[in-house]
């Protein structure tokens, strides 16, 4: 049977969004709890499928990120999406309502690789109609950006100031290879595990966790299944917005609590944005407030994200909770 989330609960997915992966002993002090205790609760917290900790490339990384549309032929659906959910350029798949059966989150490491991609692979996949890619051309706000939001000030600055640097020191893309590897299964493995699952030395491993996380070359994230929330339904929209007032478009949407997503693309609509709702009729409510606070947006498209097979890299159920299989994105 699902455990009921508490606040504790609560507060501790709230701490590893903000630092995932901080130690058991700073965490259990930040919630007033035993190391022992807090860990005993991320166990049952990821053993249900309500948190998970996953890695994607940072803003310092060298890829290209492109929101691609994809329509198929009914019949060939689940066999297309099997293949889709193999595929570690596929960051993330979602499945709408209405327009593209299939909305992909894409990063590759060049322009050449999205071209070859979207041009000479995708459409040539059994039962696919269009392929149609909006390029971002910058990331206003991801889902690790998105916050519970429970914890007070004091145990967020707390929780700033104790975020482990894991050592220091350069290493080269080829170095880091092996232990990106090693991480992405499991982001909370420690400096040890590490060691012993890439062949390598404590520091050498120390060092090279510094490169990857202190240098923005990969981000940690902790993701959670929105319906243990009482936020079940994500909508998303593809807006068009005067370059000018793009700025502000940006501010008014990163006031809202439920927003999960927000990027600048190019294409005949230049913004797309997704928000999490507590039913279908909440959905409504956030399109007439977007409406009043935010009249010059144009509301171009929108539509309910039904599933979502795939997120960061991990493999969803139904339920929108992870089925236990990665499949590392290639970008990294």
């Amino acid at each position: 049977m699902r455990r009921a989330l508490d606040d504790v609960d609560r507060s501790l997915i709230h701490l590893l969004q903000l630092s995932p992966r901080i130690s058991w002993t700073d965490a259990g002090r930040i919630l007033g709890l035993s190391a022992s205790a807090v860990a005993s609760r991320w166990r049952v917290l990821a053993d249900q499928g309500t948190a998970w900790i996953a890695v994607q490339p940072g803003p310092s990384a060298d890829h290209v990120t492109a929101i691609v549309e994809l329509t198929c032929q009914p019949s060939a659906r689940a066999e297309l999406l099997a293949t889709l959910v193999d595929d570690g350029r596929l960051v993330s798949i979602e499945e709408s309502s209405r327009g593209g059966d299939f909305v992909l989150t894409v990063m590759v490491e060049d322009t050449g690789a999205l071209t070859t991609l979207v041009l000479d692979e995708l459409p040539l996949r059994p039962g696919v109609q269009t392929v149609r890619p909006s390029v971002v051309v910058k990331t206003l706000h991801t889902g690790s950006d998105w916050r519970i939001g429970v914890l007070s000030d004091r145990q967020k600055a707390e929780a700033q100031r104790v975020t482990p640097a894991d050592g220091g020191g350069p290493a080269g893309p080829r170095d880091l290879a092996p232990l990106l590897d090693a991480l992405t299964p499991d982001p909370r493995a420690s400096l040890a595990d590490l060691a012993r699952d890439t062949g390598l030395t404590p520091a050498t491993v120390r060092r090279r966790m510094h490169s990857l996380l202190a240098g923005d070359r990969v981000v940690l994230r902790c993701d959670v299944a929105h319906a243990d929330f009482g936020l079940p339904v994500a909508s998303a929209y593809f807006a068009r917005v005067a370059p000018v007032d793009i700025g502000r478009t940006v501010a008014g949407l990163v006031s809202l609590p439920t927003l999960r997503m927000c990027l600048q693309v190019t294409g005949e609509h230049n913004l797309i944005f997704s928000l999490l709702s507590p039913s279908v009729a909440g959905v409504a409510a956030v399109q007439a407030a977007l409406g009043k606070h935010l009249p010059w947006v144009h509301i171009a498209e929108s539509r309910l994200i039904l599933r979502t097979p795939k997120r960061t890299g991990w493999v969803l159920d139904a339920d929108g909770r992870p089925t236990g299989r990665v499949v590392p994105p290639a970008a990294d």
